[in-house]
Parts: structure tokens; C-alpha cells; sequence
């Protein structure tokens, strides 16, 4: 039998009206991507980091070092001159200072600037570089100063260049000491310097 649109549809044609109209589209549930599995060496990246560790921890810190030659008498003494104004030989420190005596009361070692300081003590300065005797111990002295008026008093000859100094002894044509020019500072520093005993 023919539909009529008149009519009502006999259930034939509704049938058909139903199977012809669109299906509705129902998209499929979204999922949450699953995290990709961590590798063995991510996985021990952090155990270590739950349990305050590193993969790579800190180098342990390097013990300090001794200072070289603390006290020793073979240390070179630091700063050591040549100078023609000073009337005796003088240091700072008593470290270097063998064969200490006391100083003549009242003794006073006069610095380039004109102050006086008070000489605490005499002895020998006795390193491996430096032979020295008669040499005025004076706290608060910043250098050890050879005075070129007590080697000369002493024989020596002391002879000064443009850039380098030298000390000789003229008895044996010996040179028994010798220096450099700092340019920093102006002054004459003396390498090494050993004095024949008398």
C-alpha cells in the first residue's frame, strides 16, 4: 500500500521514516594518555633525590695545606732590601733570627718614613738564602732591610746597576749576594745574600 502524507502513516512507513532519518554521532569518551614508563636510570634519579642523595654528589672539600716551612729557619724571609740609608740591618719578624741577644737598652731602629721603633733584640738571620749577622730585631718593621753602610763596614763591596744589584767581597773577588730592581716598589731586592763569617 502507498504512504499517503495525508493520512497516517501506516507502521510500514513509519518504519521506514525511522530508519531513513540520521543517526545522532555520540563521540567516544575522551581518555587521559597514560604517562610513558620511566627508565631504569629516571627511576634512579629519583630514589635517589626522595632520599637527599645525588647522582652525582659534590666533591669532598680539599683539606687545607700547612703553610710551608711555618717556623722553619730555611724559609725565605719575605721582602728582604737593600738599603743605602738604613744604619743597621733590621726585620720585622724574630722567626728567621738565630743566636738572639738583648739590644742595648734604649736602641731604636730609625725607618725611612723618620719614625723610631724600638729594637727588641740582635742575632744572626740564618736561611738557606740569607747569612746575615748583627741584624736588629724591630716589631712592627714590614720588611727585613740590609743596611749597604753595614756591609761596607763589614769589607764588602756593594755595587748598584740599572736594574740589578750585586755584593762582592773583595778579598776573594766572590759575589756573595745579589738583587733585583722591583719597579712596583723602587727598591733593590736582594735574591740571596750570605755573608763570610769574620
Amino acid at each position: 500500500m502507498p504512504c499517503s502524507s495525508a493520512a497516517p502513516p501506516p507502521p510500514e512507513c513509519r518504519d521506514a521514516a525511522a530508519d531513513a532519518s540520521p543517526a545522532r554521532y555520540t563521540p567516544p569518551p575522551k581518555l587521559s594518555p597514560s604517562p610513558p614508563a620511566p627508565t631504569k636510570a629516571v627511576d634512579s634519579i629519583l630514589s635517589l633525590h626522595r632520599r637527599g642523595e645525588h647522582a652525582n654528589p659534590p666533591p669532598p672539600a680539599a683539606a687545607p695545606m700547612p703553610a710551608a716551612h711555618d717556623g722553619s729557619k730555611e724559609a725565605r724571609p719575605s721582602g728582604v732590601i737593600l738599603d743605602s740609608g738604613a744604619a743597621a740591618s733590621a726585620t720585622g719578624s724574630a722567626d728567621h733570627l738565630s743566636d738572639l741577644k738583648a739590644a742595648p737598652g734604649g736602641e731604636a731602629f730609625r725607618t725611612r718614613a723618620g719614625t723610631h721603633l724600638p729594637v727588641a733584640a740582635v742575632g744572626t738571620l740564618a736561611t738557606a738564602s740569607f747569612r746575615i749577622a748583627d741584624v736588629r730585631h724591630v716589631p712592627g718593621l714590614r720588611r727585613t732591610v740590609v743596611s749597604v753602610r753595614q756591609l761596607t763596614r763589614q769589607g764588602l763591596a756593594v755595587n748598584f746597576g740599572a736594574e740589578s744589584c750585586s755584593v762582592k767581597d773583595p778579598t776573594t773577588g766572590t759575589v756573595v749576594g745579589e738583587g733585583r730592581l722591583q719597579e712596583e716598589d723602587g727598591f733593590y731586592h736582594l735574591q740571596y745574600l750570605r755573608v763570610p763569617q769574620s
